[in-house]
């Protein structure tokens, strides 16, 4: 996985330090987490994290310094339906746009970071979908 580099301010003197960041897919969920370490006051040493989803700030880092993946699904659309209707469902998708969605993951795949996508092949190929990751020309 790929890592980023976003700025904060240490929590002990103010200055801005550099923090590694990155995601990882453990026991089934999304993991964040943000490392810092300054190096003006040889303190401010702070980690944060959080599971499922990724701030704003770090997930923008990610894309931009690692890129955008695409998840593509590997099975005919009439047997890679329903299972990825239930996946989707799951996600807190809205009836209303349940099926459109699964269209459009069918036929144009999901971008997101790294992690994101193989979180969610992970999911598919407990419901039988197979897919394939791959860094996205495109983004």
């Amino acid at each position: 996985m790929c890592d980023a580099v976003i700025e904060q301010r240490c929590q002990t003197c103010g200055s801005v330090v550099q923090c590694r960041a990155w995601e990882d897919v453990i026991g089934g969920r999304l993991q964040w987490v943000v490392l810092c370490d300054c190096g003006t006051c040889g303190g401010g040493e702070s980690e944060e994290f959080g599971w499922d989803e990724t701030p704003a700030e770090v997930r923008r880092a990610l894309l931009d310094m690692c890129g955008t993946f695409r998840l593509r699904v590997q099975a005919p659309l009439e047997v890679a339906r329903m299972p990825l209707m239930r996946i989707v469902r799951a996600t807190g998708e809205p009836l209303a746009s349940l099926s459109a969605r699964v269209e459009a993951l069918l036929i144009q795949g999901q971008t997101g970071t790294e992690a994101e996508l193989e979180l969610l092949a992970l999911r598919l190929a407990e419901v039988g979908v197979p897919t394939t990751i791959a860094k996205d020309d495109a983004g």
